[in-house]
């Protein structure tokens, strides 16, 4: 069963809110939220760059690459489930703010990649931010708790855009129970928006 909790007047419906958050994810375990306060557009820009940065060739990914321990940077087929045993069938490309230095596009490889993937980012965390200010509501703390604890003016900041393509599979090859896009897993820390 879907839920589709609305965050329409926000400000004033908050405890309505906040309630059908904490029965969907009692209950359910996810859900979704309309009325976001982002522009379909700002989403739909964010994916065409997205798709224009794995577009590029691999030797300019590559410059960037993914750093494990700081979670940030692009990786191709690399990242193994223990589910599986394999490499899903996808790259992907990470962004956590504190840790960037030297790992985006320059502007003659992807304008203004840096810039608005940043912006996006930031209207993603409001969003994630607003749902958190619910928990926090029923979990009885302040209403900043969260806000504080992922704050991105500090190093310890550890929110990340993840950017994802998944590779075609090959008909011939689709029933080869080898091959995975991404095998199933558990979304570590707090929250996942997709």
């Amino acid at each position: 069963e879907t839920r589709i909790i609305d965050l329409t007047d926000f400000g004033r419906r908050k405890k309505e809110i906040a309630e059908q958050m904490w029965n969907a994810a009692v209950d359910v375990g996810f859900f979704q939220v309309a009325n976001h306060g982002v522009d379909p557009k700002e989403i739909d820009h964010a994916f065409a760059m997205s798709e224009r940065f794995f577009a590029l060739p691999d030797s300019v990914k590559a410059k960037y690459p993914h750093k494990k321990a700081l979670n940030v940077g692009w990786e191709s087929r690399a990242q193994l489930r223990p589910s599986t045993g394999t490499a899903d069938q996808k790259e992907s490309y990470q962004i956590t703010r504190p840790h960037m230095a030297d790992l985006y596009p320059s502007d003659d490889e992807l304008p203004g990649f840096e810039h608005d993937m940043l912006a996006f980012e930031a209207k993603s965390w409001a969003v994630g931010m607003k749902i958190l200010s619910c928990f926090a509501l029923k979990l009885g703390f302040d209403d900043e708790f969260f806000t504080r604890a992922h704050d991105p003016s500090k190093a310890s900041y550890q929110s990340t855009l993840r950017l994802l393509h998944y590779y075609a599979i090959a008909p011939e090859a689709q029933n080869n129970l080898g091959l995975w896009r991404a095998g199933a897993h558990t979304d570590f820390d707090c929250l996942t928006l997709l």
